[in-house]
């Protein structure tokens, strides 16, 4: 499985979401190392000053053209597109292409004020553990719905809700689990029992939303 991963020069989690995803067989794409040679800062002095043309130029020249077909070209043929917050307008840009055209999207949230438009995105984590058990999910889901028809998903098909309780004055955070299933049948039984094997670390229950 492909996996592209989108985020900024500036994220400092990025290396470490690169190399956890590797780790766990996935083939990822680093955009860090395939354009480790090229940085607008090449061209010119402080590029975050630029005036408005200097900026339309640059993205013209040869190397930047380089740059964004490798960059391009492993978007387009991944098959999972996970963001890494925080990033800058590059990778929104890269993750709205993704939602747009039928790419499964994952977003690694960061402390901070939500973007609103990070709705389109079919799953969303706050930790990187978390992230690893959605894209694990979902890629057992792909294998199981590849080797049963007519066992076939709806999405987003999980969905990580969090409810918030409080007990003795203290705030209580419980985070759900729910898989909707086109069908409900051995297949589907079968694989919501290794779900409940995967997202036991971090989740009180999953449930059956839809059946057959």
């Amino acid at each position: 499985m492909r996996i592209y991963v989108a985020s900024s020069w500036k994220t400092p989690r990025h290396a470490e979401v690169v190399e956890a995803l590797r780790k766990e067989g996935y083939e990822v794409y680093d955009y860090r190392e395939s354009n480790k040679g090229f940085t607008f800062e090449n061209l010119a002095t402080n590029p975050g000053s630029w005036p408005a043309q200097m900026c339309i130029d640059a993205l013209d020249c040869p190397e930047s053209q380089q740059a964004y077909q490798r960059d391009f070209e492993a978007l387009i043929t991944a098959d999972v597109v996970v963001g890494v917050q925080p990033f800058g307008a590059s990778a929104g840009l890269e993750l709205g292409w993704a939602a747009g055209n039928g790419r499964e999207t994952f977003l690694l949230a960061a402390d901070g004020c939500p973007e609103l438009m990070s709705n389109m995105l079919a799953h969303r984590a706050a930790n990187l553990d978390t992230l690893l058990s959605m894209i694990a999910g979902w890629k057992l889901v792909c294998d199981q719905s590849n080797a049963f028809s007519p066992f076939t998903m709806t999405r987003p098909f999980i969905k990580v809700e969090r409810e918030e309780q409080y007990a003795g004055g203290k705030q209580i955070q419980e985070k759900f689990v729910h898989v909707t299933f086109d069908v409900r049948g051995p297949e589907a039984d079968a694989c919501l029992a290794e779900l409940v094997k995967l997202f036991s670390k971090y989740t009180r229950t999953i449930d059956l939303m839809k059946e057959a």
